[in-house]
């Protein structure tokens, strides 16, 4: 994604084979039981919407609630939430975690911070989901409909493209040579492209 205005380790051992759907309150029909807004996860972080989806996980805004109550601005995150089916195979949710891990140490201006990864112990079935920094702003996708004639100024183009380039060559130089998410730019006023 591109920048707009703006795991805890976990050992293989303690994630659980496979959970069947969760039973939790549901913001909307669908695969994997959405969480509702006002859930809270950890009695840390407060569900305030959903913002997007993927194959395999839910993302919500979120507000750390730990950090908004000492007072520190910009406590809202990004919660990507691993969706929970009875088919739901166990290695992409220790797939998830492993990333996590290493996506932590991974610190650039063109790339989304990876906080941490924890799991929601519940009765009705845990919830593995990732702590990212969130990102204000729209898809390149947008900007691109919005574009007059669906053309982005050449000027704009090239500083996404130097941007995704410096955020790649920082990624590969870690060793991680593919992101694990969709890697989809993400347009702001800044002229910055971030992944996430």
């Amino acid at each position: 994604m591109t920048r707009a205005s703006t795991a805890r380790q976990t050992e293989r051992k303690g994630l659980p084979k496979k959970t069947g759907g969760q039973q939790g309150s549901m913001a909307e029909q669908g695969q994997g039981n959405p969480l509702e807004v006002g859930a809270v996860l950890r009695q840390r972080f407060e569900i305030l919407s959903h913002i997007g989806k993927g194959a395999h996980t839910d993302v919500y805004q979120a507000r750390d609630l730990i950090a908004h109550q000492a007072g520190i601005p910009d406590s809202d995150v990004a919660l990507k939430v691993l969706k929970m089916e009875p088919d739901t195979d166990p290695d992409i949710v220790h797939l998830i975690h492993r990333e996590a891990r290493r996506l932590r140490n991974l610190i650039h201006p063109n790339i989304v911070r990876v906080f941490d990864m924890d799991i929601d112990r519940h009765e009705a079935g845990d919830r593995h989901y990732m702590v990212m920094e969130l990102l204000q702003g729209h898809t390149l996708a947008k900007a691109l409909s919005a574009a007059p004639s669906h053309r982005l100024d050449p000027s704009l183009v090239e500083q996404f493209v130097q941007s995704i380039a410096a955020a790649l060559a920082c990624s590969h130089t870690s060793n991680i040579l593919s992101m694990p998410t969709s890697n989809q730019p993400t347009s702001s006023s800044a002229r910055m492209a971030k992944l996430s």
